[in-house]
Formats: C-alpha cells, sequence, structure tokens
C-alpha cells in the first residue's frame, strides 16, 4: 500500500527517470501538472494517474499531496517550489535549485519559514563509487587534499539544440546551469563544501550557435528546434581556490571535438584517487616501500531510486536530511554566478565581493500567475 502521495509538476525526460523509481518504491503519483495537454494526459496514462492539471497552483491548491517533484525550465524552479512550500508540501527540485543565487535564496528562506521540507536532485551524491571516495575522504586515508580535478566532456551533447535548454530567458545559462551543478556539487561535496576564496572561469559558445553545421549521432532531448534559439554557453573552464589552498580545476563542454570523457582525481599528500565510469574508482598510495594502486569494485547502486528512498526516509523521521538540502543548492548556485561574472568580467572573482549579501533587498517581486480550470 502506497504510503506516500506524489505530484509531479511537468513531464519530460528527467520526470519520467523520477517517475518510475518513484513506482518501483510503490509510492503513488496520483497529480500532475503540465501546460502542455498532450504531454500531462500521456504521462497520466503512462503513471495511472488520477487527475491532471494546467497550472500546478490548481494542483497544489486541490490536492493535498506528500511530495512534489519540480521538474521545469530553471527559471521556473523558483516560483513553483516557493508555492509547494507555502502549501506545507515537500518538495524534490531537479537541479539546479534556480536559474541565478538570488532565486535560490528565495526558495531557501521558503523552506526556513516552512513546516516542508526540500530536497535538490544532486543524484551523483547516491552513486556508489562517490560513496566510496567519501568514506576514503572522511576517513582521511589520502591525507591533506591539495588538488581536486573534475572533467565532464561530451563529443556531441547539446541538449534539444533550440528548445528551453539552450535559451537564456528559460535555462538561465547553458553547460554551466546543465553539467555544472552535478560537478559543482560533487566537487563540493567531497571536500565537506569548503569556504571558497576566489574562482577565475572562461564559458564559450563553439558549436550551438552554428546550428546548421553542428554534426551530431543522436540529441538528448528529442531533434533539434527549427529556428530556435541557442545564446548560451556550451564549454566551460573554472579555476577555483578555497580558503585552504586547495585549488579545484573544472572543465564541462556539451560538445567538443575530442574523445568524451568523465573523470574525477582527488590528490592528497598520502594517496590519490580516480574514477571514471569505465574504470571505476582506483586508489593510489603506496606499501612496503613501493607503489600501489588498488581497484575498488562497489555495488552498483541506482542514483535515482537511491534519491527517492532517502527523501523518503526523511520524510518519515528515520534519518537526519543532510545531503542535498536546499542550503547546498543555494551554495551551487552561488559559485555558478561567480563563474558566470568571472568569465564577462574577464577577472577572478572574489566570494567577498557581495554574492554572499542577502538579495532580499534588491530582488523583484514573484509574478502573479492565473489560475487555470482543472482536467476532469
Amino acid at each position: 500500500m502506497s504510503e506516500f502521495t506524489v505530484g509531479f509538476i511537468g513531464t519530460d525526460q528527467m520526470a519520467r527517470l523520477h517517475a518510475d523509481r518513484v513506482r518501483a518504491l510503490d509510492q503513488r503519483i496520483t497529480a500532475v501538472a503540465d501546460v502542455d495537454p498532450s504531454a500531462r494526459h500521456r504521462f497520466a496514462d503512462e503513471y495511472d494517474v488520477e487527475t491532471t492539471f494546467k497550472s500546478y497552483e490548481e494542483m497544489l491548491a486541490s490536492q493535498s499531496l506528500d511530495v512534489v517533484m519540480v521538474d521545469v525550465p530553471n527559471t521556473l524552479h523558483v516560483d513553483a517550489a516557493i508555492e509547494a512550500l507555502e502549501q506545507g508540501t515537500n518538495v524534490l527540485v531537479e537541479n539546479p535549485l534556480a536559474h541565478d543565487y538570488d532565486a535560490a535564496r528565495r526558495i531557501e528562506r521558503a523552506e526556513n519559514a516552512s513546516e516542508a521540507t526540500l530536497m535538490v536532485s544532486f543524484t551523483k551524491t547516491f552513486d556508489s563509487d562517490i560513496q566510496t571516495l567519501h568514506s576514503y575522504l572522511d576517513d582521511e586515508r589520502l591525507g591533506d587534499i591539495y588538488e581536486v580535478n573534475v572533467e565532464f566532456v561530451r563529443r556531441r551533447g547539446i541538449p534539444k539544440l533550440g528548445s528551453w535548454f539552450t535559451e537564456e530567458d528559460a535555462a538561465g545559462g547553458g553547460v554551466v546551469i546543465d553539467i555544472g551543478p552535478h560537478v559543482l556539487h560533487l566537487t563540493m561535496s567531497l571536500l565537506d563544501f569548503p569556504e571558497i576564496e576566489t574562482i577565475s572561469a572562461t564559458t564559450g559558445a563553439q558549436f550551438g550557435v552554428k546550428a546548421e553545421e553542428y554534426t551530431y549521432l543522436d540529441m538528448w532531448g528529442g531533434d533539434p528546434v527549427e529556428d530556435g534559439t541557442f545564446d548560451v554557453e556550451d564549454t566551460m573552464r573554472a579555476f577555483v581556490r578555497t580558503a585552504d589552498d586547495t585549488t579545484l580545476h573544472l572543465n564541462c563542454a556539451w560538445a567538443s571535438n575530442t574523445d568524451p570523457r568523465q573523470f574525477v582525481e582527488v590528490l592528497g599528500d598520502e594517496g590519490g584517487a580516480t574514477l571514471t565510469p569505465d574504470d571505476g574508482l582506483t586508489i593510489h598510495t603506496t606499501a612496503y616501500g613501493a607503489l600501489a594502486d588498488h581497484h575498488i569494485e562497489t555495488n552498483d547502486t541506482d542514483p535515482y531510486a537511491a534519491t527517492w528512498d532517502y527523501f523518503f526516509d526523511v520524510l518519515r523521521g528515520d534519518r537526519d536530511h543532510d545531503h542535498n538540502t536546499v542550503h547546498e543548492g543555494v551554495v551551487v548556485q552561488e559559485l555558478i554566478d561567480a563563474i558566470y561574472r568571472s568569465s564577462e568580467d574577464r577577472r577572478e572573482v572574489e566570494l567577498a565581493d557581495g554574492m554572499s549579501a542577502d538579495p532580499e533587498d534588491h530582488e523583484s517581486p514573484p509574478e502573479d500567475h492565473e489560475s487555470t480550470e482543472v482536467d476532469p
């Protein structure tokens, strides 16, 4: 028997990944909201959803839901999440938390004022190799960490070119706000969210701006949108320095003329670690006067299922909410904004420049949303 009632705001591919896991955990999806009538009805048919809505406002006002999944374009996260929190509904929001730092802080204040709980879907937290690497770091088995390098580079991986993914007004940015949250949260969580002093970054648009010449084999999200918009970046490189002089090197690309790669490297004075999808986790150290490499075998986990399993445990009161919190989402958003500022201003950004100040006094009020009728 279902223990929680779950509603979905948005019905795209990521929503379906999450909906599959909710059902696999024997929880019930009872409502869905999407402005596209065909999309919401297809979702309802696929997941046996009782009621569909054109607007999330109507859904939240008329349904008694335990949890809502927010999976809409990034610029819409803030209003949907705040509306749910104000209704006392728990929220799992697809990353990033919001489209910019001010919006993320608004969500954080809304959660602080609510009895409900919000979680950000940073799914790499629950990857088994990442969790094992966390254990090595928590036990200080690599010694003092002085450098972390993370790369997530695609050969051709611009998501649905010309759609909201590549339109700044809807997404808030390009690869920095798409892949960037995964990379930044992973890096920061491995180091237990250290204080960041400076960021120097460059971003560029080399591929999406030449849509007619863009050669690809397949495209996440569907075929390109004819005469669509591409006004965001598709590459990013960043150099980050922490208060204890650990350096972080980040490299992300939606598209590039090289082999695709995902790579995490952690360097300490007593050991190091590398992690790739093909080779898994390897620990590099010394033993008995020799160099030693240890390949670590871990159980495969489904990070999306683990995300929901964790969140349901939090809502049951069976565990503390200490992963993927709203505050972690705000920190990631702060770093994203600093990357954009550094690239735009062509200079190193100090985090003391004012980004940590409360934006409450200078943010714009939320837009009003008209209520719409419920589908029978």
